[in-house]
């Protein structure tokens, strides 16, 4: 049986169904969706560009960081090396320091001793003995001065030889500092003259102490040679320091116009200069060359 108009379904009407609404949603919503990608596919550029930035800055920094720590490697060996340097600079220094000290010390020893005799060079034995006697002026100290001359040393020499000659006035330097106290002072004055002052001593003590370097020169023999010696003699002109002398210039005078007599009273004793009295006897001995 065969339908009818009247029983055919009714279609819903155009404004029921809404058609262009939906279309005009989804369009709306693609949109939408469109502008969200759009944004989200700008923010993701940026962030991949802020990435790579960092990136870049991340290994910039780090070849930065290589380049300073081989930097400061290479700064610390310098600094090792120059420690090193510095360090043998210094010890160098330290050394050439030591070496001058030395040095300077050897050169005031040559130039305060004398070198064959070891006794005080001229000069130096000048400069001790003011400061010697300014200090025995203030503190009321008597001094006496002993001036001693080798007797006949030119005919040793001639005979033995000048090396003959040396050991004679080195064997005489020994023997005073063996004899005479460490307060006392003994200088070379030159040539076979000898100087000494004798701290705190009055003449008397000083005739005692001229006659025991008299007497022991007497009995030494000096060698010479191989097979060869010989003996010396010594003369003494003694006198004692006054009090108001400013320096020894006049003392020494006293003491050669004493030692003059002594020479001209046959050599090997001492001679006295003492208060005003050029020269008063003394004991002697005499002794000749061997």
């Amino acid at each position: 049986m065969s339908e009818t108009a009247d029983d055919a379904p009714e279609l819903p009407a155009i404004a029921d169904f809404g058609l262009f609404d939906v279309e005009e949603r989804i369009a709306a919503e693609s949109e939408q969706m469109a502008t969200m990608l759009h944004e989200a596919a700008e923010k993701l550029k940026f962030l991949s560009e802020v990435y790579r930035k960092s990136l870049r800055e991340q290994r910039r920094l780090v070849r930065l960081s290589d380049r300073t720590q081989l930097e400061l490697q290479v700064a610390n060996h310098n600094l090792v090396r120059q420690a090193a340097e510095l360090k043998r600079l210094n010890e160098a220094l330290q050394e050439e320091v030591t070496r001058r000290e030395a040095l300077t010390a050897e050169l005031h020893r040559q130039v305060a001793t004398d070198v064959l005799t070891g006794t005080a060079s001229r000069r130096h034995f000048f400069c001790l003995a003011r400061n010697q006697l300014e200090d025995a002026q203030r503190h009321g100290i008597p001094l006496s001065v002993l001036l001693i001359d080798m007797d006949h040393f030119k005919q040793i020499n001639d005979r033995f030889g000048h090396s003959a000659g040396d050991r004679v006035l080195e064997h005489f330097g020994t023997l005073c500092k063996s004899l005479l106290r460490d307060e006392d002072l003994i200088g070379r004055l030159g040539g076979e003259e000898f100087a000494v002052l004798l701290h705190n001593t009055p003449l008397d003590e000083a005739r005692n102490v001229a006659a025991r370097l008299i007497n022991a020169v007497e009995e030494a023999l000096v060698v010479t040679g191989p097979a060869n010696h010989t003996g010396y003699s010594i003369s003494i002109g003694i006198t004692q320091v006054f009090e108001e002398e400013p320096a020894l210039d006049d003392a020494l005078a006293r003491a050669d116009r004493a030692l003059y007599l002594a020479k001209q009273s046959g050599r090997g004793c001492f001679r006295v200069y003492q208060d005003g009295e050029p020269f008063k006897e003394a004991r002697f001995r005499t002794t000749s060359i061997a």
